[in-house]
């Protein structure tokens, strides 16, 4: 291989991982909705919903998506917001991909999951709308 396309692939590299980072950023973003908050796409968006968590203290969060027309949009994402603070908060945000034009619910639930019997600390219900 000469040394121009030794040096041209990690231009290349870069601009694929910026081009496939580009594509799965969500349109919406709802950070810590409140119970019954409404969320508005429109059919092939994709779509994200971030939630305050204290992961060290075995809580966190779970969905129920109760929407034929919405999928999951690859794995939840958690990162600090705290960074050096022992107990600080993280966020998880969970992307989701609007498929057709619908209103439905996606139901969160704050818990230890474990603990089956368990009533969660939080829940909330999220309306989406996809237009």
């Amino acid at each position: 291989m000469s040394k121009g396309r030794l040096a041209a692939f990690p231009i290349f590299a870069i601009l694929f991982f910026l081009l496939i980072s580009c594509a799965t950023k969500p349109k919406v973003v709802v950070t810590e909705p409140k119970k019954d908050d409404r969320v508005e796409v429109s059919s092939g968006d994709v779509f994200s919903i971030k939630l305050k968590a204290q992961l060290g203290t075995g809580f966190s969060w779970g969905f129920e998506n109760k929407c034929g027309f919405i999928e999951t949009f690859g794995k939840p994402i958690q990162y600090k917001v705290d960074e050096l603070k022992p107990g600080g908060y993280e966020f998880q945000e969970f992307m989701f991909k609007a498929k057709a034009q619908g209103e439905g619910k996606i139901a969160f639930k704050y818990s230890r999951p474990w603990l089956k019997n368990e009533k969660p600390q939080k829940e909330i219900e999220i309306v989406i709308s996809v237009k």
